[in-house]
């Protein structure tokens, strides 16, 4: 059989560029599967989704690019250990030697008598770091005036506690604190997913019965409580005259600051109101729009 060469080679090429051409076709950046040339392929050609328009992988924030991604405490622009953040893009807690304190015979503070200013000595734990041997200065009204090595603490009394730490004080941000003459519930095995199977007895769950009718003493007891724990203020639904500071009432010691807003319920359901599928409940009690006039919510 005689064959025309010419012809053939004009026909296996011409179905060559159709089948390189229809491989190409296939081979299209977001087809969903990893192609010659391409790193990645997520079903689309949208960038910032960790794979890019052209199906290479895109570059993840990292630490030292000024921006906080996820996994970093901070990022502040550089991979420098010693300003705060570390090469790791961690916090550092940044530890200052003020004076070296020797330890007391026995005891934790010793207090020298001097005006009515106060001067707290000891490790003083602030936001960023620690002063070891720092001085937390406490003027006369009972306002903070200096915080670290270089506090004038001339005539003040002053409260030396070489091994003790001096700490912010801490707000206790949700209790109920009228329930504290309650005694703790018999565990009876019965589990509860919802807050209303015990509160109500709803889907055939045992009620727990509680009450809340703690006296003014039970409520300072449960306020000692959360002192001697580091409590100094609390959001309570309830307040007595006495320990702690008391947030959303008008019993903060002096504070001067607008009582704070919350609700218990937010979406009305005190009743056991309890909807699937829709979150139409009757009463929303607080919008986002009252939330903006708000001091503190």
């Amino acid at each position: 059989m005689k064959v025309n060469l010419r012809l053939l080679l004009i026909l296996c090429c011409a179905f060559s560029a159709c089948r390189d051409g229809d491989n190409n076709d296939d081979e299209l950046c977001g087809n969903n599967v990893v192609d010659t040339g391409e790193e990645c392929d997520d079903g689309n050609t949208t960038g910032g989704d960790g794979c890019g328009d052209t199906c290479l992988i895109e570059v993840a924030g990292v630490c030292g690019d000024g921006t906080r991604n996820t996994g970093e405490g901070c990022d502040d622009g550089n991979v420098a250990d010693g300003d705060g953040c570390d090469a790791n893009c961690q916090v550092e807690l940044m530890e200052t030697i003020c004076q070296e304190l020797t330890p007391l015979a026995s005891g934790t503070c010793e207090v020298v008598a001097g005006d009515a200013t106060t001067a707290l000595v000891g490790d003083v734990l602030v936001p960023d770091g620690i002063f070891r041997g720092g001085t937390v200065l406490v003027d006369a009204m009972g306002i903070i005036s200096c915080v670290g090595c270089d506090c004038d603490t001339t005539g003040a009394t002053i409260v030396t506690c070489p091994q003790g730490v001096i700490s912010p004080g801490l707000i206790n941000s949700h209790e109920h604190i009228t329930y504290s003459q309650n005694s703790p519930y018999t565990d009876t095995g019965e589990r509860y997913e919802h807050r209303h199977d015990w509160r109500r007895g709803t889907r055939g769950h045992t009620e727990i019965d509680s009450t809340g009718q703690a006296s003014s003493r039970q409520i300072l007891w449960g306020e000692l409580r959360y002192l001697l724990g580091g409590a100094t203020s609390l959001n309570g639904s309830g307040a007595a005259d006495g320990f702690l500071r008391n947030l959303d009432k008008s019993n903060q010691d002096g504070l001067g600051q607008p009582q704070v807003d919350y609700d218990t319920f937010p979406l009305g359901t005190f009743d056991a109101d309890l909807r699937v599928g829709t979150c139409d409940y009757d009463d929303r009690a607080t919008t986002m729009s009252d939330i903006a006039n708000i001091d503190a919510y």
